[in-house]
């Protein structure tokens, strides 16, 4: 009769036995997610401190920088800064979108009028047009050629200004510089120009025409296009909107300056 509570406080004792051993599994499972959190937590910590050490190295190197300049090249930097933190495409951020649009189109219609006179240029020469019909298939190569030509120094200018890399003082080095390279583009475009043209017209008269018209609208354009935003920078005015104008300007130049170059080298009556 003992041997039942024998046997009873036997199988009492293994139940706490085997309860004990799962809750030290479970406490030892939850010790590990502790320790992996504990883990993350120092890592980005140090991820932490290293980058707030990264911004005071950056911070002390900038005001070293900015100490180590004079007081006018300080100011004129700050100023320009400011213009475009505060403004957009020249209009203030906080302009509703009626005026941001005639602020727009305002110099888009002064570009538009302009544009206008390539019309009476080509009426001037409508008679060597006509009797040179080929040369009215070349003139949206030229005219491309010189926008793009514009647009790549207009864009180098503009950068220039907006991260303060150059100043008013240095127009003209920039001029300068911008004009030998408008030589060498007008050479490496116009080798290529003239077997274009070469190709399809097999006349060496108008092919050598047509690439000495480019090699002149290039050379100009590139100097236009670095001239226009330092204009518009000392006039007050938005560098930016030297891209649409020297679009505009070569368009009315190469109407202007491939018929007179092709009238000097070419016959004005037409072969029989």
């Amino acid at each position: 009769m003992k041997t039942v509570p024998v046997g009873s406080s036997t199988e009492d004792d293994e139940v706490p036995v085997g309860s004990s051993t799962e809750d030290d599994d479970s406490g030892t499972d939850d010790d590990d997610g502790l320790l992996l959190s504990a883990s993350e937590l120092a890592a980005a910590e140090q991820k932490r401190s290293a980058h707030s050490k990264s911004l005071a190295t950056a911070h002390t190197s900038l005001d070293s920088l900015m100490a180590s300049l004079p007081r006018e090249e300080r100011a004129a930097l700050a100023q320009h800064a400011a213009s475009y933190l505060d403004e957009e495409d020249g209009v203030p951020r906080d302009a509703g979108l009626l005026w941001t649009c005639l602020y727009r189109v305002r110099a888009l219609a002064i570009l538009m009028i302009f544009q206008s006179c390539s019309g009476f240029i080509l009426e001037s020469y409508s008679h060597f047009i006509e009797t040179h019909v080929f040369l009215t298939l070349y003139l949206t190569m030229l005219v491309g050629a010189g926008g793009n030509a514009g647009n790549q120094s207009a864009v180098n200018v503009i950068r220039g200004l907006a991260t303060g890399e150059l100043s008013r003082d240095e127009a003209g080095a920039v001029l300068w510089r911008e004009t030998r390279a408008g030589v060498i583009e007008g050479v490496l475009l116009t080798s290529v120009g003239f077997w274009r043209v070469y190709l399809f017209q097999h006349e060496l008269r108008s092919s050598i025409a047509v690439s000495l018209s480019l090699f002149a609208i290039t050379s100009i354009s590139v100097v236009i296009g670095a001239f226009l935003p330092l204009a518009f920078d000392r006039c007050g005015m938005d560098p930016a909107h030297a891209g649409p104008a020297i679009q505009v300007v070569m368009d009315v130049t190469v109407r202007l300056l491939a018929p007179l170059n092709c009238l000097r080298r070419l016959p004005c009556t037409a072969k029989k």
